[in-house]
């Protein structure tokens, strides 16, 4: 039968470098994706997401493996095409439309027209305590 321990440790070297530890647990990013947004949505890759959803045209939802403790985490969103030009990324927690929750997020994205539009690179990372 194998138990859990914890291994507590204040600071981590690689040799010419020292990092406390908490400089890691709460500046790294608890969720990140990477996703073609364009026809069969894909997820390309990912850290702590169980699952993408296609709302409609331009609207996407996150699913986190681990829930974030509280909807008061920071994200950071862009999004770009393989047409040659940049769309837009819109992530509004305080429109119903694109709330944060603890359990993930939705994004919209839309093109230069302000039209929502699905887009080849939707690119969402998300920094926060975990539950």
């Amino acid at each position: 039968r194998l138990s859990m321990s914890t291994l507590t440790i204040s600071n981590l070297n690689d040799g010419t470098t020292t990092v406390p530890t908490t400089y890691i647990t709460n500046g790294s990013a608890k969720a990140w994706l990477n996703l073609n947004g364009t026809g069969t949505i894909a997820i390309r890759d990912s850290l702590n997401t169980s699952s993408v959803t296609d709302e409609s045209t331009g609207k996407y939802t996150q699913t986190y493996v681990s829930n974030m403790s509280s909807d008061d985490y920071s994200v950071s969103t862009s999004a770009g095409s393989d047409r040659g030009y940049i769309e837009t990324v819109k992530v509004n927690r305080y429109n119903q439309f694109e709330p944060i929750y603890t359990n993930g997020m939705q994004v919209v994205t839309y093109n230069n027209s302000s039209a929502y539009y699905d887009t080849h690179f939707v690119l969402l990372q998300s920094f926060g305590d975990l539950a």
